[in-house]
């Protein structure tokens, strides 16, 4: 039995901190991808998680290190060199042996940790039997990310830099390049609206008065009752602008931390956030 599985064993029957066979399928299958740094990183990281926790319906799974929480012990050695927000990693498939429907599975990094398992829908047909049928790496985890340095207005040359300067934009930042912005586009199961890829060719993010403009790297993804949702805005009373996981047609939501059903505002990134200024003049007043 190599290390790597020994690891995943001592995950597996750890009393009530367990992978299940099909989340174990999950990362054999993207570690396999790995380069052997990569794969090294992996094996560092599965030795200190002691706590493997996920949602009632097991959509999502969740890995900890209960000794440090805040994992200020991690040296660079059991980090990826990717150290982004959140960014999905690799996309599995998988299918139950009675040729069940199949299951999309994410595995999720954050800040160069192995964070999460996300599954598109309730992995319970699974139960029955594993067949990986797809690997799709999605990012390279030992790349560095390259933060964006700041920029002023003035070094925008774009359409864009007219609806900035409306906007009173701050915190503006040096774009990635296209290579970067497309590898971090193809790690997202939506389509993202027209203009706010137009927006990440000109800033890497952007503060407008009460919201916060995730770049590329920084989106994350939400699980809710009525779907995941991956958020590019946020603002200061906690709503966000969101998209739909599984969705191809840039639809964008309003999402709101009390519960309440998201509300469709359209396919416009930049309309969706002057509409809401409009709406809701505290988050303009921020």
């Amino acid at each position: 039995m190599s290390v790597f599985q020994s690891l995943l064993g001592r995950l597996l029957f750890s009393g009530t901190r367990e992978l299940r066979p099909y989340e174990t399928a999950c990362v054999e299958a993207w570690r396999e991808k790995l380069s052997p740094e990569g794969a090294a990183v992996l094996s560092r990281q599965l030795s200190r998680f002691n706590l493997i926790q996920r949602s009632p319906d097991g959509r999502l799974v969740t890995f900890f290190d209960t000794k440090d929480k805040g994992y200020v012990t991690w040296s660079s050695e059991e980090l990826f060199a990717l150290r982004s927000e959140e960014v999905s990693a690799a996309r599995v498939w998988l299918r139950s042996a009675e040729h069940q429907p199949e299951i999309k599975a994410d595995v999720v990094l954050h800040r160069g940790r192995l964070s999460s398992i996300e599954f598109n829908k309730a992995p319970h047909s699974l139960r029955t039997g594993i067949q990986v049928t797809k690997v799709k790496p999605l990012i390279d985890p030992m790349g560095k990310g390259e933060a964006g340095a700041p920029v002023s207005l003035s070094e925008i040359h774009s359409e864009l830099q007219d609806w900035l300067r409306k906007m009173t934009a701050t915190d503006l930042r040096k774009p990635l390049s296209p290579t970067q912005r497309e590898e971090l586009a193809q790690t997202l199961d939506a389509k993202l609206p027209d203009d706010y890829v137009s927006l990440m060719s000109a800033t890497s993010g952007a503060t407008i008065s009460g919201w916060r403009i995730y770049g590329l790297s920084e989106i994350r993804r939400i699980v809710q009752p009525d779907g995941n949702f991956y958020l590019l805005a946020e603002a200061t009373d906690g709503r966000a602008v969101g998209l739909r996981q599984e969705t191809s047609d840039a639809q964008l939501y309003i999402v709101s931390p009390e519960g309440e059903k998201p509300k469709a505002t359209g396919q416009s990134f930049l309309a969706t956030i002057e509409h809401d200024l409009v709406e809701n003049p505290a988050n303009a007043e921020t």
